[in-house]
């Protein structure tokens, strides 16, 4: 067994760190020992999307937006799809980690404190070759949800004034933004009610009606009126439509593929056909089963009106193998599933 891998994080023990209340379930900005339980980056369409747009920004930076929001509550892999199109860029620029490397840098903080809700990376000081369009910077914020209490600035106030800044489709530099649509919202009303820049209250509104979902709702990538911003509503596509995807592989599917890899099992079990949770992963490992469970998640989708999110699913794979953690007692005492 190789050093790095022990018997809390072999399967089924490892599976507890799957939960969305637990450093496995949650991503933390460039923080490799937190989020993406199952080992890697999951492919889904907006992470194809995000590695096109970087891949316009590259070759044909005129048509390409500069300011991309996501849009999205708690959960829906916001920060992951973020760090992961700086991964993208990254490897466009052949940057060799360099760009990673300095984000990472921004968001390390003491334990206990939040990261930052704005880092600037500035492209110069990375010590590579640039395209000639890219001598600026890459803005990320990463919460918009967070205000400035020592200046006495909301959230909304400051997405509003940094959007606005970027009004000009000229403006340089590339901004990333994760945002809710409760600030987005509320950012619209403060438009409305202080700015008398029309242009930034027909922006507000614009943004938060594409990522509204509904028959009629407007493009959102790019903006219809605003071709320099592109936005993507976290929700607008299931992680659990097989109809969505080619062969009927769904993100639900990469998902319980790494939970039942047998290689991530604990080979020493010695309960064998008596240990329930290896029991469970051979049942779900069986044809088709985890097509109909995803197919069953999906009618859930459908019946309740309500879209699974990735914390959703890491925290139903442990439950489904494992059970609730709270219930692992035997005489009293918790135990860790070996």
């Amino acid at each position: 067994m190789p050093e790095s891998i022990t018997l809390q994080t072999l399967y089924p023990a490892g599976l507890l760190r799957w939960a969305g209340h637990r450093d496995g379930g949650v991503r933390k900005p460039f923080r490799s020992d937190s989020g993406r339980p199952t080992g890697g980056r999951i492919t889904t369409p907006l992470v194809t999307r995000l590695q096109a747009w970087v891949g316009d920004l590259l070759a044909n930076p005129a048509s390409a937006p500069r300011t991309v929001l996501l849009v999205g509550g708690p959960g829906n892999g916001k920060t992951d799809a973020i760090e992961t199109c700086i991964e993208f860029l990254d490897d466009g620029l052949h940057a060799n980690g360099r760009l990673l490397r300095a984000f990472e840098a921004k968001f390390v903080v003491p334990e206990g404190q939040l990261p930052p809700r704005k880092v600037v990376v500035q492209l110069s000081t990375l010590g590579i070759e640039l395209p000639s369009h890219l001598h600026q910077s890459i803005t990320l914020i990463q919460d918009a949800t967070e205000g400035d209490p020592a200046q006495g600035r909301s959230a909304e106030h400051l997405l509003l004034e940094e959007l606005g800044d970027r009004l000009d489709s000229m403006c340089p530099g590339v901004y990333l933004c994760c945002v809710n649509r409760g600030i987005l919202a509320h950012a619209a009303t403060l438009a409305q009610e202080t700015i008398r820049d029309d242009n930034a209250a027909e922006l507000l509104n614009q943004i938060t009606a594409a990522v509204t979902s509904g028959p009629t709702s407007p493009r959102c990538w790019p903006l219809a009126t605003f071709e320099h911003f592109a936005v993507w509503p976290m929700d607008v596509e299931s992680l659990v439509d097989a109809s969505l995807t080619d062969g009927g592989h769904t993100v639900a599917h990469q998902i319980f593929a790494a939970a039942l890899d047998v290689s991530r099992w604990n080979p020493a079990c010695q309960s064998g056909s008596r240990c329930p949770f290896c029991q469970n992963r051979v049942l779900l490992s069986r044809a088709d089963a985890v097509t109909a469970l995803v197919k069953l998640l999906r009618f859930y989708e459908l019946a309740s009106g309500k879209r699974w999110t990735f914390r959703d699913l890491f925290s139903l794979v442990p439950y489904l193998l494992v059970g609730d953690y709270s219930e692992l007692e035997v005489r009293g005492r918790q135990v860790t599933p070996l």
